[in-house]
Protein backbone atom coordinates (compact mmCIF):
# COMPACT_ATOMS: atom_id res chain seq x y z
CA UNK A 1 0.00 0.00 0.00
CA UNK A 2 1.21 3.59 -0.58
CA UNK A 3 4.10 4.75 -3.34
CA UNK A 4 2.26 3.73 -6.62
CA UNK A 5 4.37 3.39 -9.95
CA UNK A 6 2.52 5.40 -12.50
CA UNK A 7 5.09 4.51 -15.20
CA UNK A 8 2.47 2.30 -16.81
CA UNK A 9 0.03 5.56 -16.95
CA UNK A 10 3.07 7.61 -18.74
CA UNK A 11 2.29 9.69 -22.08
CA UNK A 12 4.46 11.44 -24.41
CA UNK A 13 5.08 14.48 -22.88
CA UNK A 14 6.53 15.98 -25.77
CA UNK A 15 3.04 15.06 -27.20
CA UNK A 16 0.74 15.35 -24.29
CA UNK A 17 0.44 18.73 -21.92
CA UNK A 18 -0.86 16.35 -19.09
CA UNK A 19 -3.16 18.42 -16.56
CA UNK A 20 -2.17 18.16 -12.62
CA UNK A 21 -2.76 15.16 -10.82
CA UNK A 22 -2.11 13.09 -7.34
CA UNK A 23 1.90 12.39 -6.35
CA UNK A 24 1.33 8.53 -5.45
CA UNK A 25 3.04 9.49 -2.01
CA UNK A 26 2.58 8.80 1.33
CA UNK A 27 0.36 12.06 1.58
CA UNK A 28 -2.25 10.84 -0.75
CA UNK A 29 -2.12 7.56 0.94
CA UNK A 30 -3.07 9.53 4.21
CA UNK A 31 -4.98 11.43 2.48
CA UNK A 32 -7.48 8.55 1.30
CA UNK A 33 -7.15 5.91 4.19
CA UNK A 34 -8.45 9.07 6.02
CA UNK A 35 -11.73 9.25 3.73
CA UNK A 36 -11.77 5.07 3.24
CA UNK A 37 -11.65 4.98 7.40
CA UNK A 38 -14.61 7.72 7.62
CA UNK A 39 -16.89 7.05 4.99
CA UNK A 40 -15.94 3.14 4.65
CA UNK A 41 -16.50 3.44 0.97
CA UNK A 42 -16.74 0.58 -1.24
CA UNK A 43 -17.56 2.34 -4.92
CA UNK A 44 -17.03 5.45 -5.93
CA UNK A 45 -17.90 7.89 -8.77
CA UNK A 46 -15.75 10.06 -9.75
CA UNK A 47 -16.28 13.29 -12.01
CA UNK A 48 -13.01 14.44 -14.04
CA UNK A 49 -10.82 11.37 -14.55
CA UNK A 50 -7.99 13.49 -16.32
CA UNK A 51 -5.48 11.00 -17.35
CA UNK A 52 -6.31 7.93 -14.71
CA UNK A 53 -3.88 8.61 -11.55
CA UNK A 54 -6.62 9.29 -8.51
CA UNK A 55 -8.59 6.36 -9.81
CA UNK A 56 -5.49 4.01 -10.41
CA UNK A 57 -4.63 4.87 -7.16
CA UNK A 58 -7.60 3.94 -5.26
CA UNK A 59 -7.48 0.91 -7.60
CA UNK A 60 -4.41 -0.04 -6.15
CA UNK A 61 -4.55 0.55 -2.29
CA UNK A 62 -8.11 -0.44 -1.77
CA UNK A 63 -8.62 -4.12 -3.30
CA UNK A 64 -12.32 -3.64 -2.14
CA UNK A 65 -13.57 -0.62 -4.15
CA UNK A 66 -14.93 -0.35 -7.50
CA UNK A 67 -14.70 3.32 -9.52
CA UNK A 68 -16.91 4.48 -11.94
CA UNK A 69 -15.03 7.52 -13.84
CA UNK A 70 -16.67 10.25 -15.87
CA UNK A 71 -14.83 12.92 -17.93
CA UNK A 72 -15.82 15.32 -20.34
CA UNK A 73 -13.16 13.43 -22.70
CA UNK A 74 -11.02 16.84 -24.09
CA UNK A 75 -7.52 15.13 -24.37
CA UNK A 76 -6.65 12.23 -26.22
CA UNK A 77 -5.17 10.91 -23.73
CA UNK A 78 -8.21 10.49 -21.37
CA UNK A 79 -9.31 7.34 -23.60
CA UNK A 80 -5.71 5.51 -23.61
CA UNK A 81 -5.29 6.14 -20.48
CA UNK A 82 -9.24 4.52 -19.19
CA UNK A 83 -8.67 2.00 -21.69
CA UNK A 84 -5.21 0.83 -19.77
CA UNK A 85 -7.18 1.23 -16.05
CA UNK A 86 -9.58 -0.87 -17.33
CA UNK A 87 -7.09 -3.57 -18.69
CA UNK A 88 -5.35 -3.60 -14.97
CA UNK A 89 -8.68 -3.87 -13.47
CA UNK A 90 -11.38 -5.21 -15.03
CA UNK A 91 -14.66 -5.47 -13.67
CA UNK A 92 -13.67 -3.06 -10.72
CA UNK A 93 -13.11 0.15 -13.24
CA UNK A 94 -15.79 1.26 -15.84
CA UNK A 95 -15.49 4.69 -17.36
CA UNK A 96 -17.92 7.11 -19.39
CA UNK A 97 -17.02 9.99 -21.92
CA UNK A 98 -19.60 12.71 -20.88
CA UNK A 99 -19.56 16.34 -19.74
CA UNK A 100 -20.98 16.04 -15.61
CA UNK A 101 -23.40 18.60 -16.71
CA UNK A 102 -25.37 16.35 -18.83
CA UNK A 103 -25.26 13.69 -16.23
CA UNK A 104 -29.09 12.62 -15.21
CA UNK A 105 -28.77 11.53 -11.13
CA UNK A 106 -31.72 9.07 -12.33
CA UNK A 107 -30.26 7.83 -15.18
CA UNK A 108 -26.55 6.45 -13.43
CA UNK A 109 -26.49 2.68 -13.91
CA UNK A 110 -24.03 2.52 -11.18
CA UNK A 111 -24.49 2.26 -7.40
CA UNK A 112 -22.05 3.97 -5.45
CA UNK A 113 -21.16 4.96 -2.03
CA UNK A 114 -19.08 8.20 -2.43
CA UNK A 115 -18.55 10.77 -5.01
CA UNK A 116 -15.40 12.15 -6.17
CA UNK A 117 -15.58 15.44 -7.28
CA UNK A 118 -12.72 16.64 -9.04
CA UNK A 119 -13.60 18.14 -12.89
CA UNK A 120 -14.50 21.45 -13.97
CA UNK A 121 -13.03 23.83 -11.18
CA UNK A 122 -15.18 27.33 -12.26
CA UNK A 123 -17.78 27.84 -9.75
CA UNK A 124 -20.70 27.27 -12.22
CA UNK A 125 -19.05 23.42 -12.84
CA UNK A 126 -18.31 22.69 -9.60
CA UNK A 127 -21.23 23.69 -8.18
CA UNK A 128 -23.25 21.47 -11.06
CA UNK A 129 -20.89 18.53 -10.02
CA UNK A 130 -22.26 19.18 -6.24
CA UNK A 131 -25.68 19.56 -7.12
CA UNK A 132 -25.55 16.33 -8.63
CA UNK A 133 -24.28 14.82 -5.31
CA UNK A 134 -27.34 16.34 -3.80
CA UNK A 135 -29.37 14.42 -6.01
CA UNK A 136 -27.76 11.05 -6.17
CA UNK A 137 -27.87 8.06 -3.96
CA UNK A 138 -24.36 8.82 -2.54
CA UNK A 139 -24.12 9.78 1.10
CA UNK A 140 -20.18 10.87 1.07
CA UNK A 141 -18.45 12.87 -1.65
CA UNK A 142 -14.98 13.98 -1.69
CA UNK A 143 -14.22 18.04 -2.72
CA UNK A 144 -11.79 18.30 -4.23
CA UNK A 145 -9.29 21.49 -5.08
CA UNK A 146 -11.03 23.40 -2.40
CA UNK A 147 -7.61 25.97 -2.19
CA UNK A 148 -9.49 26.94 -5.50
CA UNK A 149 -11.58 29.78 -4.30
CA UNK A 150 -14.40 29.12 -6.76
CA UNK A 151 -14.74 25.58 -5.83
CA UNK A 152 -14.38 26.56 -1.98
CA UNK A 153 -17.14 29.02 -3.00
CA UNK A 154 -19.35 26.08 -4.56
CA UNK A 155 -19.26 23.69 -1.73
CA UNK A 156 -19.94 26.87 0.67
CA UNK A 157 -22.83 27.75 -1.45
CA UNK A 158 -26.06 27.99 0.70
CA UNK A 159 -28.42 26.16 -1.23
CA UNK A 160 -25.15 23.43 -0.63
CA UNK A 161 -25.01 23.89 3.22
CA UNK A 162 -28.83 22.74 3.21
CA UNK A 163 -27.96 19.22 2.09
CA UNK A 164 -24.37 18.18 3.39
CA UNK A 165 -21.85 19.26 5.95
CA UNK A 166 -18.41 19.05 5.96
CA UNK A 167 -16.67 16.44 8.16
CA UNK A 168 -13.17 16.68 6.93
CA UNK A 169 -10.43 18.29 5.57
CA UNK A 170 -6.95 16.88 4.20
CA UNK A 171 -4.30 17.54 1.71
CA UNK A 172 -1.87 16.16 -0.30
CA UNK A 173 0.92 16.83 -2.54
CA UNK A 174 0.27 17.00 -6.83
CA UNK A 175 2.75 16.32 -9.50
CA UNK A 176 3.94 19.79 -10.11
CA UNK A 177 4.67 20.27 -6.30
CA UNK A 178 1.44 22.10 -5.39
CA UNK A 179 -0.76 21.29 -2.32
CA UNK A 180 -3.79 20.61 -3.36
CA UNK A 181 -6.85 20.25 -0.18
CA UNK A 182 -10.23 18.39 -0.33
CA UNK A 183 -12.98 18.33 1.86
CA UNK A 184 -15.06 15.31 2.82
CA UNK A 185 -18.65 15.96 3.04
CA UNK A 186 -21.32 13.95 4.36
CA UNK A 187 -25.46 14.31 3.54
CA UNK A 188 -27.41 15.14 6.43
Amino acid sequence: MGQLDFDWLALDHKKYKIEGHMNPGPEALEYWTSIKKLSKFKSLMEIGFNAGHSSAFILENFSDVRVHSYDIGWHEYTKINADKVKERYGHRFDYTEIDSKKINHKSLDFKYDIMYIDGDHTFEGAYSDMQLFTKSTAKWAVIDDIQIKDVLKAMKHPSNKKYFREVWRGSYIANKGNMVKGALVQKW
